[in-house]
């Protein structure tokens, strides 16, 4: 199936919240959230009542003489004699972290604070950027605190851009070979001249304790890696990620202190769990309701006084009254029940197939029998959770139907109805079929954009045009839901697992969408200085559209040597993994990098699949 473009550009919906070309996402961040200040912030982070009020940036130099210049969103612009190009900024499920630019630095003058700031679906983040004083290296330290009550699933992002351009080589990684793997945590990266200007980089990321583990894309020839983090974080509570990086003046060095560094001696002041380095996380991708109740032998029944009966809940049916309509279950299918107002009834109730149902459930006694016969009627409003006993051969269940998320918290079973989408994008409008679709992501209140994630794995940004759609639930009911209605939509069997081979070709485009794609005929065709030349993708590494409007790339090969050249055509034809072929515009295409898998002496690196967190 081809796809044509037709190339209108929606500048309307894309604002972009800081232009650097030479990030992996240029030009592009999701969600833009208006700044708020946190209440009692100083009291939820009480590391923040000692510090000084500073202007940013504020330049630090380490216990080796490395300097940092930490900028307005926490990160580093230049260090060291160009050794970043702005990195280690952080993006909450879109939205990048966008701090009010005022910061504080802690009484001992070596950590830059940044207040908190309101991200993605309602989670705040909190950095601080810790400078060694006697070692050489920095530590970001981001503290992502949830205020509602509501358990809220997040993707973190780390966002890199080295000083070492499209000359970046991969030096080692915490394995010993040159390839990032599941089983890394860590990277040098460098010049393609051992001995060139810019320092080489080392990266820390994760002791291999976190599940999931996180996402990592890093690439030989380019200097844009990013990390991705899936996190849940409770009602109420505050989880941090962890990030080391040092600066040093050659290979030999960065690899050493990779191979030596022990991230655990130098985590003592952190007062948070942290997901990446001992702090565990649970995988996220079913329904969580924070503080379901569930019984071992009984039920049980616990009252807002605190007190907890056992026994056995004689209603045999539940009904609860949502925006969307009625809906009924039977006690044998129900977990169990959260009063979230009792005095109005309201709660929420979730079935043992993890359905969340969020709603009225009227005010009638629940009719309840002790263990030694006695019944009693407990008025709902003293009710603060009522959790069904478990039955023994019930485990955690695990969905095959489409998912839909509301946003009031509801999670439904079912199936989506009709065979496709309408996605406005900045380089056309396109229709994508439901069966090619694994999540779509709806963006937070007041925010234009939305986000596809394709079976392989590939991302499409913008607007959908479908004001609603048709969603049969299991019950047999069709709901017609609107987009102030949704949070997202899963498709179980696509969602966690894109089936990507890691020589697939990644296209990044200048929005910032990654496709994993590869050309039609797996060739380019260029205007070069020395004639027209179709190089197939065996020939390529990396091609980099310095100029897109024009189709100027940088063209480094797969054996070594680079050029400057012109993709012939207005036009390239592109074939995703998943299936589509699209007829793109090439004045939208940022990136083409084609990864190559070899031996472990080789200095190859691994893009891995990221994964969709709802």
């Amino acid at each position: 199936m081809r796809i044509a473009l037709s190339g209108l550009l929606l500048a309307l919906f894309f604002i972009p919240v800081r232009a650097d070309a030479q990030w992996g996402i240029p030009e592009m961040a999701g969600p833009v959230i208006a700044q708020m200040a946190l209440p009692d912030a100083d009291s939820l982070f009480p590391e923040l009542q000692d510090a000084v009020p500073t202007a940013l940036p504020v330049y630090l130099t380490d216990g080796l003489g490395y300097t940092w210049d930490i900028q307005y969103d926490g990160g580093v612009s230049d260090g060291t004699s160009d050794a970043f190009d702005s990195s280690m900024m952080i993006d909450v499920d879109g939205s990048l972290g966008s701090f009010t630019g005022a910061g504080y630095v802690s009484s001992d003058g070596r950590e830059v604070l940044l207040p908190p700031t309101q991200v993605g679906y309602g989670l705040w983040v909190f950095r601080r950027v810790r400078i060694s004083a006697d070692q050489g290296y920095a530590r970001w330290l981001d503290v992502l605190y949830n205020p509602g009550d509501v358990t809220i699933d997040a993707r973190v992002t780390h966002y890199m851009s080295l000083g070492s351009d499209d000359g970046t080589v991969i030096v080692t990684t915490t394995d010993g070979d040159s390839m990032i793997g599941p089983d890394d945590g860590g990277w040098v990266t460098d010049d393609m001249m051992a001995d060139g200007d810019d320092p080489a980089v080392g990266v820390i990321y994760s002791d291999g304790s976190m599940d999931p583990q996180p996402m990592v894309s890093l690439m030989q020839s380019s200097d844009s890696p990013t990390i991705s983090y899936v996190v849940e974080v409770q009602p109420g509570d505050a989880v941090a990620l962890v990030l080391f990086s040092a600066q040093r003046t050659n290979r030999e060095q960065a690899s050493d202190w990779l191979a030596t560094f022990d991230p655990a001696t130098e985590m003592s002041d952190i007062t948070y769990p942290v997901l990446n380095f001992g702090g565990g996380g649970r995988r996220v991708g079913g329904p969580k309701v924070s503080g379901l109740l569930r019984g071992d032998r009984r039920d049980v029944v616990e009252l807002r006084s605190g007190d907890r009966l056992e026994g056995t809940i004689l209603d045999n049916a539940w009904q609860v009254t949502t925006r969307y309509g009625d809906h009924g279950s039977k006690l044998k299918d129900v977990a169990g029940i959260l009063f979230t107002d009792p005095a109005g009834g309201e709660g929420v109730l979730v079935t043992r197939r993890g359905e969340v149902f969020v709603g009225s459930m009227g005010g009638e006694p629940v009719a309840f029998k002790l263990p030694g016969g006695r019944k009693l009627s407990l008025p709902r409003d003293k009710i603060a959770r009522i959790g069904l006993r478990l039955d023994e051969d019930e485990g955690d269940f695990q969905p095959t139907e489409d998912q839909v998320i509301l946003r009031r918290g509801d999670h439904l079973h079912g199936k989506l109805q009709g065979t496709a989408v309408t996605l406005t994008t900045p380089y056309g409008t396109i229709e994508v079929p439901l069966d090619r679709i694994a999540g779509i992501d709806y963006r937070a209140d007041g925010d234009s954009l939305h986000r596809v994630t394709l079976a392989d794995g590939s991302v499409l940004s913008g607007l959908l045009l479908n004001d609603a759609i048709e969603f049969k639930h299991r019950s047999g009911q069709t709901l017609t839901l609107g987009w102030d209605q949704l949070a997202g939509i899963v498709v179980p069997g696509l969602l966690l697992e894109p089936a990507v081979d890691p020589t697939t070709p990644v296209l990044t485009l200048v929005n910032g969408d990654r496709w994993y794609a590869r050309p039609a005929n797996d060739a380019l065709t260029l205007a070069t200085p020395f004639g027209e030349e179709v190089l197939t993708l065996e020939d390529l590494r990396t091609v980099r559209f310095t100029d897109p409007a024009s189709g100027t790339a940088n063209v480094v090969l797969g054996e070594g040597g680079s050029f400057t050249g012109r993709v012939v055509g207005d036009q390239l034809v592109v074939r995703l993994t998943c299936g589509l072929e699209v007829e793109l515009p090439v004045a939208f295409v940022g990136r083409l990098e084609i990864p190559v898998t070899s031996d472990a002496d080789s200095n190859v690196g691994q893009t891995l699949p990221i994964r969709l967190g709802l």
